[in-house]
Protein backbone atom coordinates (compact mmCIF):
# COMPACT_ATOMS: atom_id res chain seq x y z
CA UNK A 1 0.00 0.00 0.00
CA UNK A 2 1.24 3.49 -0.82
CA UNK A 3 -0.44 6.87 -0.56
CA UNK A 4 0.02 10.58 -1.05
CA UNK A 5 -2.38 13.42 -0.34
CA UNK A 6 -4.49 12.88 -3.45
CA UNK A 7 -4.04 9.15 -4.19
CA UNK A 8 -3.87 5.70 -2.67
CA UNK A 9 -2.68 2.44 -4.25
CA UNK A 10 -3.22 -0.93 -2.61
CA UNK A 11 -2.82 -4.62 -3.35
CA UNK A 12 -4.63 -7.27 -1.30
CA UNK A 13 -4.04 -10.97 -1.93
CA UNK A 14 -6.69 -13.57 -1.03
CA UNK A 15 -5.79 -17.19 -1.89
CA UNK A 16 -5.70 -17.33 -5.72
CA UNK A 17 -7.07 -13.78 -6.14
CA UNK A 18 -5.36 -10.39 -6.05
CA UNK A 19 -7.26 -7.12 -5.61
CA UNK A 20 -5.41 -4.08 -6.99
CA UNK A 21 -6.92 -0.69 -6.27
CA UNK A 22 -6.22 2.92 -7.16
CA UNK A 23 -8.09 5.86 -5.64
CA UNK A 24 -7.42 9.46 -6.68
CA UNK A 25 -8.90 12.96 -6.57
CA UNK A 26 -7.73 16.51 -7.24
CA UNK A 27 -6.75 18.25 -3.96
CA UNK A 28 -9.30 20.98 -4.77
CA UNK A 29 -12.09 18.44 -4.19
CA UNK A 30 -10.90 17.81 -0.64
CA UNK A 31 -11.63 19.55 2.67
CA UNK A 32 -9.37 19.58 5.72
CA UNK A 33 -9.95 19.83 9.45
CA UNK A 34 -7.44 20.17 12.28
CA UNK A 35 -7.77 18.03 15.38
CA UNK A 36 -5.74 16.92 18.37
CA UNK A 37 -4.87 13.24 18.68
CA UNK A 38 -4.26 12.40 22.36
CA UNK A 39 -1.22 10.23 21.60
CA UNK A 40 0.15 11.85 18.42
CA UNK A 41 -0.62 15.56 18.90
CA UNK A 42 -1.92 17.93 16.22
CA UNK A 43 -3.15 16.28 13.00
CA UNK A 44 -4.87 17.39 9.80
CA UNK A 45 -7.50 15.21 8.17
CA UNK A 46 -7.86 15.75 4.40
CA UNK A 47 -11.10 14.22 3.12
CA UNK A 48 -13.29 13.88 0.03
CA UNK A 49 -16.34 11.86 -0.93
CA UNK A 50 -15.87 12.44 -4.66
CA UNK A 51 -12.74 10.43 -5.45
CA UNK A 52 -12.43 8.08 -8.41
CA UNK A 53 -11.60 4.44 -7.72
CA UNK A 54 -10.62 1.48 -9.87
CA UNK A 55 -10.31 -2.02 -8.45
CA UNK A 56 -8.94 -4.84 -10.59
CA UNK A 57 -9.58 -8.42 -9.57
CA UNK A 58 -6.92 -10.81 -10.81
CA UNK A 59 -6.82 -14.61 -10.64
CA UNK A 60 -3.60 -16.60 -10.47
CA UNK A 61 -3.12 -18.95 -13.41
CA UNK A 62 -0.29 -21.11 -14.68
CA UNK A 63 0.95 -18.21 -16.82
CA UNK A 64 0.72 -15.56 -14.05
CA UNK A 65 -1.97 -13.09 -12.93
CA UNK A 66 -4.93 -12.51 -15.26
CA UNK A 67 -7.52 -9.76 -14.85
CA UNK A 68 -10.94 -11.27 -14.18
CA UNK A 69 -12.91 -8.07 -13.64
CA UNK A 70 -12.35 -4.31 -13.34
CA UNK A 71 -14.64 -2.18 -11.18
CA UNK A 72 -14.81 1.59 -11.59
CA UNK A 73 -16.54 4.34 -9.62
CA UNK A 74 -16.09 7.88 -10.88
CA UNK A 75 -16.29 10.81 -8.45
CA UNK A 76 -18.20 8.74 -5.87
CA UNK A 77 -15.67 7.20 -3.46
CA UNK A 78 -14.34 8.45 -0.13
CA UNK A 79 -10.64 9.13 0.40
CA UNK A 80 -9.17 10.34 3.67
CA UNK A 81 -5.54 11.09 4.49
CA UNK A 82 -4.29 12.23 7.89
CA UNK A 83 -1.05 14.19 8.00
CA UNK A 84 1.06 16.10 10.52
CA UNK A 85 0.79 19.26 8.40
CA UNK A 86 -2.01 20.89 6.48
CA UNK A 87 -1.58 20.80 2.71
CA UNK A 88 -2.25 24.37 1.47
CA UNK A 89 -3.95 23.06 -1.71
CA UNK A 90 -6.87 21.86 0.46
CA UNK A 91 -9.28 24.34 2.09
CA UNK A 92 -9.03 24.21 5.90
CA UNK A 93 -12.58 24.20 7.31
CA UNK A 94 -11.77 23.92 11.03
CA UNK A 95 -8.50 25.74 11.74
Amino acid sequence: SAYELDRWHFEAPAEDLLFVGDVHTPPERMAAVRYHDPTEGERYCHHTESATVQIRILRKSKSGWETVKTLNARNSAALEVVMRRHDPRVPLLLP
